[in-house]
């Protein structure tokens, strides 16, 4: 698939990368791209059934001690993609793995920059961003994305609480948190925002949600997973893709 479009990503300053060794073959009928912007490697995963006409733009941002190919293997996460069933591009790019270090990248409108020339095509619309962990900076980095319309904080909200506040607040804009080391930090800036709607444990079905839980403008809720068993055990994504309001595959 990348190694058909090798003029056009070198024209655009990309270099086409195979998958790396022992890599499974994508399910049947599903898409997957790695490529390179420089140092930072980026990860794209389009489903079976995908349709751009109606679809939403998942970047999906992984957290500390882990890299964009290990956790795309260890966190499962093209398989996590596929379960939530929902007609969206996902691209995974390169973030920070350890506090410190600089963000990969500080500009989203260059990230959707490579990915589209990479696909040679126009990316989907509205933006969904989700992360666990030490992503929360990376996602805060675009909050001025006049497309980002929800965040999906995977036990994340580590600091920039008056960032996130200020940025829900704006109209059509969403976010649902799953906490458990942030949990007194979520309760607090929940605590904030008359709307937000709060439950103790995160189901393992988005169908055990209540219809005013699913609707919610903040959803803020509690689990019984650790901190990376929130990513690790291939539930809460897949719920939240599905409480972020994204159609379903055809």
């Amino acid at each position: 698939m990348i190694w058909a479009r090798r003029p056009l990503l070198l024209a655009a300053g990309l270099l086409p990368l195979p998958l790396p060794a022992g890599a499974r073959a994508p399910a049947a009928g599903a898409q997957e791209w790695r490529m390179r912007s420089g140092a930072r490697v980026v990860r794209v995963y389009r489903p079976a059934g995908y349709r751009r006409e109606g679809a939403a733009l998942v970047l999906y941002v992984h957290g500390f001690f882990t890299d964009v190919d290990r956790a795309w293997r260890a966190h499962q996460l093209p398989e996590q993609f596929a379960r939530s069933g929902r007609n969206a591009l996902f691209v995974v790019p390169a973030a920070r793995t350890a506090a410190g270090e600089p963000l990969p990248w500080p500009a989203l409108p260059e990230l959707l920059a490579v990915v589209s020339a990479a696909l040679a095509e126009p990316l989907p619309r509205p933006l969904v961003a989700a992360g666990h962990s030490g992503a929360y900076k990376q996602i805060g980095q675009w909050l001025g994305q006049r497309d980002l319309r929800t965040i999906l904080l995977l036990d994340g909200l580590y600091g920039l609480l008056p960032e996130f506040r200020a940025w829900v607040r704006r109209p059509g804009h969403r976010m649902a948190l799953v906490s458990t080391d942030t949990a007194p930090a979520t309760a607090e800036w929940s605590r904030r925002l008359s709307y937000a709607v709060r439950r103790p444990r995160c189901p393992p079905d988005f169908e055990q949600l209540s219809p005013r839980e699913r609707s919610a403008r903040v959803l803020a809720m509690g689990t019984d997973s650790d901190h990376f068993g929130i990513i690790t055990e291939g539930t809460t994504l897949p719920l939240l893709l599905r409480w972020a309001g994204i159609a379903a595959v055809p």
